[in-house]
């Protein structure tokens, strides 16, 4: 007669192994439908240009030309047009694009004008950032504004340090231990059994983990609480925005 040898862990460990189990499953609870908004918006602000193109091609193209008119003139059509005071300038790298003014109202509402750089005209007038400013809002789900805004903003920091023990947990979980064979790979091949897809998920945590910490970690300094703590500290050891360069234009003022 011959015995199976299996090896089993101490109990001790097992009640570990089980607690474990049960911060994985409540961090991915909470994590998930957070990560899955920020993994879509984050993604889509990446192609900001082209949204924007796509979106305000109209305002956007002019007619390229060797003439340019004064920028003070630019500033003067954008106040006009947004009815507001002109705040900041995003010149374009191609003649044949408006550039574009932030003007603040007195409401305290903020739009963007389109201004053609040689004749002075605006192309058209928006809500400032447009639908990319919208996406972004969404990412740090401050587009509700106020304490709203505020609160959802702290909830997308506590979602990232649950990240992070979803991928701590996660590590801990996966850890082979005593067990022997390959731990890069699933055990079982039979996509018809469950230790395959118990496998299949551990092992995607394992490779896609380290990107989930890294963006988690890198989100943290555009949060509420930590990320004001952290550039308090960037601004007391002076290691934040290098000088601004000298103008570079020959429109631009000093």
């Amino acid at each position: 007669m011959t015995a199976s040898h299996k090896t089993k862990a101490p109990d001790v460990m097992s009640g570990a192994y089980r607690a474990v189990w049960r911060w994985h499953f409540y961090a991915g609870v909470l994590v998930m439908p957070f990560l899955m908004l920020l993994t879509l918006t984050g993604g889509l602000y990446l192609f900001k240009d082209e949204i924007d193109h796509a979106v305000y091609r109209s305002m956007i193209e002019v007619p390229a030309s060797a003439q340019q008119a004064d920028p003070d003139q630019w500033l003067d059509a954008a106040a006009h047009a947004g009815e507001g005071r002109a705040a900041n300038v995003l010149f374009p790298d191609r003649a044949d694009q408006a550039v574009r003014v932030q003007v603040n109202r007195p409401d305290g509402a903020q739009r963007t004008v389109f201004v053609d750089p040689h004749t002075a005209a605006v192309t058209g007038v928006t809500a400032y950032g447009g639908v990319t400013e919208t996406i972004k809002k969404l990412h740090s789900l401050t587009l509700f504004g106020g304490p709203i805004g505020t609160a959802l903003n702290i909830l997308v920091e506590i979602v990232a340090g649950w990240a992070v023990i979803l991928c701590a947990t996660g590590l801990y979980l996966w850890w082979p231990r005593r067990r022997t064979g390959a731990v890069l790979r699933p055990r079982e091949t039979d996509a018809g059994r469950r230790p395959f897809w118990r496998d299949v998920h551990a092992l995607t945590g394992f490779y896609v983990g380290g990107v989930i910490l890294f963006l988690a970690v890198t989100g943290m300094p555009w949060s509420a609480v930590w990320g004001d703590r952290f550039m308090g500290v960037m601004r007391d050891t002076g290691l934040g925005r290098p000088p601004a360069p000298a103008a570079a234009s020959p429109w631009s003022h000093a």
